[in-house]
């Protein structure tokens, strides 16, 4: 299943359940997750749409990009300690705490 978050209180709860997994067993990437969450919401505040396994939310998010109008995914990848953005199977982009601000901003901008 899945939920659009468009509620404030809503990508709250999201983020928080995702850094509070992630401070479990991926530190690789707790820098960049409110950075990531950040340019999606600007740039797509109705799109955003998380994965959820029995009512509750998880890791998965996807957006349908404005420029490309295809579906893509954000996840967890545990072999790189990244997040990993999808489209389709194929990997585009993957972001750690060592991704540059402006490669955030460009990648987001140009889905």
């Amino acid at each position: 299943m899945s939920r659009q978050l468009l509620q404030p209180q809503e990508i709250e709860q999201y983020l928080e359940g995702v850094e509070e997994r992630a401070a479990h067993h991926a530190s690789n990437v707790m820098g960049v997750i409110k950075t990531l969450a950040a340019a999606l919401f600007t740039k797509y505040p109705k799109d955003v749409i998380a994965f959820t396994r029995n009512g509750n939310l998880c890791n998965v998010a996807w957006v349908k990009g404005k420029q490309t109008k295809q579906w893509y995914k954000f996840t967890y990848n545990h072999s790189n300690e990244s997040i990993d953005l999808m489209q389709g199977k194929n990997v585009i982009d993957s972001f750690t705490n060592h991704t540059p601000l402006i490669n955030i901003i460009n990648r987001i901008s140009a889905i």
